[in-house]
């Protein structure tokens, strides 16, 4: 499994979020991804990448009926701030293994594909399809 969390969650024991956790790990590499910028031209992101093993809490809600995760999280934050298109912020959660750098960069490469798709797939719709399904 590898999910993106759009919201801050509570983390470790509860008095901070992931973001707190993550802003005390230091950086252990970099890696550029390929992109689109608002317009559509090709751009490139330089990436940050942090990783750690946290334990996550459910939504405040719901902390009764679901237990806390223990989780690796993958922080991939762009350096700088692009001029055409937004900051790429990513926090990912995958129930796999990540004990270097090399094991971060796949599964962010992994989102990174996953990303492009969404961006695509709308494209297409707006410009009228275009596709032909094949049946086999």
């Amino acid at each position: 499994m590898l999910v993106r969390s759009c919201v801050d969650r509570l983390a470790g024991d509860g008095n901070h979020t992931i973001a707190d956790e993550m802003d005390e790990v230091t950086v252990k590499g970099l890696h550029r991804i390929k992109v689109k910028d608002d317009k559509g031209d090709p751009d490139e992101a330089l990436l940050e990448i942090r990783f750690r093993k946290l334990r996550i809490l459910p939504p405040i809600g719901k902390q009764k009926k679901y237990p806390a995760l223990t989780l690796t999280v993958i922080h991939a934050q762009e350096r700088g701030t692009p001029k055409r298109r937004k900051k790429i912020e990513w926090k990912l959660l995958p129930d796999l293994s990540v004990q270097s750098r090399k094991d971060a960069v796949e599964k962010i490469e992994w989102y990174a594909l996953r990303w492009k798709i969404e961006v695509f797939h709308p494209q297409i719709r707006l410009q009228g399809g275009g596709l032909e399904i094949a049946n086999r």
